[in-house]
This record gives structure tokens, sequence and C-alpha cells, in this order.
């Protein structure tokens, strides 16, 4: 189902049952005083009111509606969020992704809120392997996650940014890799067609854990990178393999 609101329905909406941050949702009021913001949401719930999101009870009290009710507790208290900024010829786009157990959310905001819905794992899953672009490997192709430490990856990276993969390849020198694949790694991560940033929000035991991927082209061909760090130590996870697997991966951290 898709459903589109503007910016500020959705952020009364959100607030209404109950969110504090919000992801996505910009706040135009909040340098604002008492009597305007009053006055804005007056008009954001008639509009709220007419669209049918609210409801008015018998003691005129405002509630959401029920099917509302179920999308805003996906975005304002998911258990991921996933940020993507979309960069194609330097131009860029920003997409988020919110998910629960029984219902995942895209959206794209603009000003003009547009939210689609998926109940479905597979339905969710087809619509993020086109989302992300991702493309069934050749037989012939390496499948692979490399783990890297930071300063490695780091290092590495500083040479194929100049121009040399080799040398990066070199650097990380992984097991069971030939030379050839990890120079090609080295060059998608530096000469990718397409880059999507995301950042990742995972809320787990009252506590928010947070990863930053990198998914990079070239030449049809797809690799995420991955970085989760803890206090004492970072590592940079590296994958090629096929879009269910990448999917999968995506949601590790």
């Amino acid at each position: 189902m898709q459903y589109i609101l503007n910016n500020n329905e959705l952020l009364f909406l959100c607030v209404l049952a109950g969110a504090e941050e919000i992801i996505g949702v910009d706040n135009p009021l909040e340098d604002a005083n008492e009597d305007e913001i009053a006055k804005h949401w007056e008009v954001v719930s008639k509009n709220l009111l007419e669209r049918g999101y609210l409801v008015n009870d018998e003691e005129g009290q405002i509630h959401i509606v029920e099917e509302m009710e179920k999308i805003l507790s996906v975005i304002a208290f998911p258990d991921v969020a996933l940020v993507n900024t979309i960069s194609i010829n330097n131009d860029e786009e920003i997409q988020y992704l919110f998910i629960k157990s029984y219902l995942a959310i895209s959206m794209k905001n603009n000003g003009e809120c547009i939210i689609d819905t998926f109940e479905e794992v597979e339905d969710f899953n087809t619509y993020l392997i086109d989302f992300y672009g991702l493309a069934e490997l050749e037989e012939s192709d390496m499948k692979y996650m490399v783990s890297i430490a930071s300063k490695d990856f780091d290092k590495a990276l500083e040479f194929a940014m100049k121009g040399d993969s080799p040398k990066a390849g070199e650097v990380v020198a992984v097991e069971g890799i030939p030379q050839e694949e990890l120079t090609l790694m080295f060059d998608a991560l530096v000469k990718d067609e397409e880059s999507i940033k995301i950042t990742a929000f995972k809320n787990e035991e009252e506590q928010t854990i947070q990863a930053m991927l990198n998914i990079s082209k070239l030449n049809g061909k797809a690799w995420m990178v991955k970085t989760k760090g803890t206090e004492d130590y970072e590592r940079v996870s590296i994958y090629k393999s096929n879009p269910k697997e990448m999917i999968n991966s995506l949601f590790a951290f």
C-alpha cells in the first residue's frame, strides 16, 4: 500500500503517537512560539481529519485511525532504520527504510512523504534487491565475505584512490582470494558507477547499535562494505554475493 502525506502531517501524527525523535522528518516549528505552533497544528489536524487519518471520539478527543497507527509505530519506533544516500552523477537522493517484525516501510521525503508498506518478507526483499540494484552473479564469479582491520583497509583504500588498486590488494592480501579479484574489488570501491551510502540503526536491548555501509557497483556487479565499531576494536567487512545473501548481510550488525 502507498500513502502520501506532507512533512508536517507526518510530523504531527508521529508526535501525537508519542515520538520524540523521528528519522527523516523535518520539524519546521523548532524555533516557533506557542501561538505559532498552536495555529499551525490546528490547520494540520483539520486536514488530517478531512483525509480520514484522524477521528474525533464522542468526547471530542482526537485519535489516530488504527491503519495509520500501525504505520506510525514503525516510522516513529523502528527496530531497524536505514538512511540511504544514493549518488548518481553528483546528484544525491535520500530514502529511508523502517522495519519491525510485522511491517516494513520505504519512505521518500521531499516535503511530500511517499510511504510504501510491505507486510510480506518476500515482497520487501524483492523491493530491496530492485532498490539497491543487485544482480545475480555468474557461476564463474567469486563470492566471499572478507574481514579486514580498519587500519589496513584505510591504507589499502589510499592506494586505490591514487589509482593503484593492485597495491591496495597486496596490502590486505586475503587468503583464498586471488590478487586479480582484490584489485577488481578496490576498483569497484573507488570507481563505482553508482554509490549508495547507508547509515543503519538497530534498537536492541534498550541501546542503539549503528553501522555504516556502502554499496558500490562496477560492470554490473556489486560489493558491500560494512563498518561497525566497538569500544576496543574495529573491522571492515566486504561482501560480494548473490542478492538475497547481500540483503541478509545488510541487516547483520
